[in-house]
């Protein structure tokens, strides 16, 4: 029987049928080749192409989530249901948050121009929030030291009013977020404009306590104290500036 031998160069493949172990070899070294391609062409997709659009969302829902712990801690102090302990808790998981955001938004740079522009905006967004948290820190730290004592009963009332205000504020905020999702046409999330307009009725962010009334009743224990109700409106504009100026999917 003839022997499929008839071409002399070695390197031809039916050369290689009449010597069966370098055929072996030869068949073992191609699918080694082509699995190798294959896993690099794989990787290349997913990284730049699937991996970024996934690490945006987190990007997002993590923005969304310190957002909403930074929501809770601020009514839990402004209904002054605050403790010592439940400081210590949120400073943690306040932390926890940061942490998972700033690594995705490592990730969402990944995304091209606009994943980059994004992830500058939310890493701001988070140092807005995480300033905003450390005023709520403040006022609930003084709060249960008994500096407020020294008030008269409608001072202590009208700032209590603003903590409110301040609360209801940066629910819009987290509401403008929730609501322009992933799912949602490629656009910038919408600044909160007249800010007075989407507060009820009679709760504007100018009261009738300022931090004149304060001073009235000046005392050094209350700078600090002082010094968050006048940075907090601020922080919050500037948090609604910087949501604005993100665009999401």
């Amino acid at each position: 029987m003839a022997r499929l031998c008839w071409h002399p160069d070695r390197h031809d493949f039916p050369h290689l049928l009449c010597r069966p172990r370098a055929f072996e070899r030869y068949l073992q070294t191609a699918v080694a080749l082509l699995g190798y391609r294959v896993g690099v062409l794989t990787t290349g997709f997913v990284y730049l192409f699937l991996w970024p659009e996934y690490a945006s969302d987190k990007m997002i829902a993590s923005l969304i989530e310190l957002t909403g712990n930074t929501l809770g801690f601020a009514r839990e102090v402004a209904e002054q249901q605050i403790t010592e302990g439940r400081i210590t808790a949120v400073e943690r998981r306040l932390s926890l948050n940061l942490l998972q955001l700033l690594n995705m938004t490592d990730q969402a740079r990944l995304e091209g121009h606009r994943g980059s522009a994004n992830s500058t905006a939310v890493v701001e967004a988070a140092a807005i929030l995480i300033r905003i948290a450390y005023r709520f820190q403040t006022i609930a730290r003084q709060r249960l030291i008994g500096s407020e004592l020294t008030l008269p009963q409608h001072v202590r009332e009208g700032y209590a009013i603003q903590e409110q205000k301040y609360c209801f504020e940066l629910e819009l905020e987290l509401q403008k977020l929730k609501s322009a999702g992933p799912s949602q046409k490629s656009a910038p999330i919408a600044p909160t404009s007249p800010r007075a307009k989407l507060m009820p009725k009679g709760q504007g962010v100018t009261g009738s306590a300022t931090g004149k009334d304060l001073f009235k009743y000046f005392d050094t224990n209350l700078v600090p104290q002082i010094e968050a109700y006048r940075r907090l409106p601020v922080l919050l504009q500037r948090l609604d500036a910087v949501l604005s100026n993100i665009t999401v999917r």
